[in-house]
């Protein structure tokens, strides 16, 4: 695992932002800040659906990209993609990309982002954290972390203020955090 500065406190951020809002709205609140990791990335946001699948369509230089976001609180249990889920993230054209984005929320937080191929191979075989990290886009996944860490940092004290719809909103009109 790649070391950044002040891990320690983006993970201290996770835990206040959990313990003030419970396990289930702590879910959507990671996805809203995944939408927002994707617009300091370069991304524009396009869809975040709270139901449905994919969680979030954005679009890169070279295509879209069909994310599915789950949030891992420290239970480090096995996670298996529906088949549903599996074809809401698959890439319609050669140039689109499709991943799974696990956020590990706890004291030292981090991304893994598995590509839809390397996922699609795996359909119906449920992955503890440790084999999906073996499965992981390392680059992508580094990046994820790196400006997640940096916006956990940046707004921690003010984001169990940040609602849902408000992070949703903001990525929607392309106003990163």
């Amino acid at each position: 695992m790649e070391e950044y500065p002040r891990h320690w406190e983006a993970g201290k951020c996770l835990e206040i932002l959990k313990d003030a809002v419970g396990l289930s709205e702590f879910g959507y609140r990671i996805q809203g800040l995944a939408a927002h990791v994707l617009l300091r990335l370069g991304a524009k946001v396009l869809q975040i659906n709270s139901q449905g699948h994919p969680d979030i369509i954005a679009e890169a230089e070279r295509g879209l990209i069909r994310i599915e976001v789950e949030a891992d609180a420290g239970g480090s249990r096995p996670r298996m993609l529906t088949r549903e889920d599996l074809n809401s993230i698959a890439p319609r054209l050669s140039v689109d990309k499709g991943y799974f984005a696990l956020a590990i929320c706890g004291a030292y937080p981090r991304w893994i982002l598995i590509e839809y191929a390397r996922l699609e191979r795996r359909h119906g075989t449920p992955a503890f954290p440790a084999v999906l990290d073996g499965l992981a886009d390392n680059v992508a996944s580094q990046q994820w972390t790196r400006e997640f860490i940096k916006l956990l940092i940046e707004h921690g004290k003010r984001l169990h203020f940040l609602s849902y719809d408000n992070l949703a909103r903001r990525a929607l009109r392309g106003e990163p955090l």
